[in-house]
């Protein structure tokens, strides 16, 4: 009788462990529903093979800012928390930084570009000349074939950038790393095109005197609305003081939102004039 009971306790278990390894090769991670944690998921999972997900993660966003109430010109912005070292595990970013001081905010613009338009305003090696007044000197190089990325061929474009600029007089020189991944509709992963950009430092600006820009880590998503627009959003976290001015100040983070919404308001109007129609 112990004997029999020991094999049906044994058998009883046995089918528990098939049935949890069953249940859970069937789950399939779910986006999360508010921008605080749509940020973070955006940055880690940009990449990913599957891009079902970021499809859905889209959805989320537009829900969670209530989108389709923003009318062309408008935005949202908030407050999101800070990323973690796990985060950038494997970015070349020297020497290991301190994560948590990268203050993390966001911004979403409704622009007035096409999809194709905003995809390409933000590739564009002109920013200079885009946004005149922001830059001192501006040098972009692809690290990735264009023409490849611009026939679809190859979904990823990849590029380097080093610039000068200003900001309350101090003037500082920077490198950042970025890539562009476009994903095309397929009826298994998403039913429209999309846009999302990944750009870090891979170290801190070069910066004068009582001030440094230690660490900066933007995710970006472009996608269209219902009207042929673009929504674009920003997830940013930002390390940076110049003198008594940081971005855990209010003030300064409202400056950095303030440039966000001028940056794209510019990108609008470049779309509205054609000056972004052919490469």
């Amino acid at each position: 009788m112990i004997l029999r009971e020991r094999a049906m306790r044994r058998r009883a278990a046995f089918i528990l462990v098939l049935l949890g390894a069953l249940f859970g090769a069937c789950h399939v991670e779910k986006a999360p529903e508010t921008v605080n944690a749509l940020a973070r998921h955006f940055w880690r999972h940009f990449d990913d093979a599957d891009a079902a997900m970021l499809n859905e993660a889209i959805d989320n966003l537009h829900a969670a800012v209530e989108g389709d109430a923003l009318k062309p010109g408008a935005h949202k912005e908030g407050k999101i928390d800070a990323l973690l070292l796990e985060d950038i595990a494997g970015l070349p970013i020297e020497p290991t930084p301190e994560i948590k001081k990268a203050r993390g905010f966001f911004v979403l613009t409704h622009m007035k570009c096409t999809l194709e338009q905003a995809e390409r305003v933000t590739y564009s090696t002109k920013q200079a000349a885009l946004h005149p007044g922001v830059y001192d000197s501006y040098e972009r190089t692809f690290a990735s074939d264009f023409d490849t990325y611009r026939s679809r061929a190859e979904p990823t474009l990849i590029w380097n950038t080093h610039f000068r600029a200003t900001i309350l007089g101090a003037s500082y020189t920077a490198d950042s790393h970025s890539d562009m991944r476009f994903v095309a509709p397929s009826k298994a992963t998403t039913d429209r095109a999309f846009v999302v950009t990944r750009t870090f430092q891979p170290r801190p600006a070069n910066f004068p005197g009582d001030a440094a820009l230690d660490q900066d880590y933007e995710i970006e998503v472009l996608y269209p609305t219902a009207d042929g627009t673009t929504m674009h959003f920003f997830g940013i976290w930002r390390d940076i003081y110049i003198g008594a001015f940081s971005i855990q100040d209010e003030i300064t983070l409202a400056v950095a939102v303030n440039e966000l919404v001028k940056w794209d308001a510019r990108s609008s109007e470049t779309c509205q004039l054609g000056l972004v129609d052919s490469d």
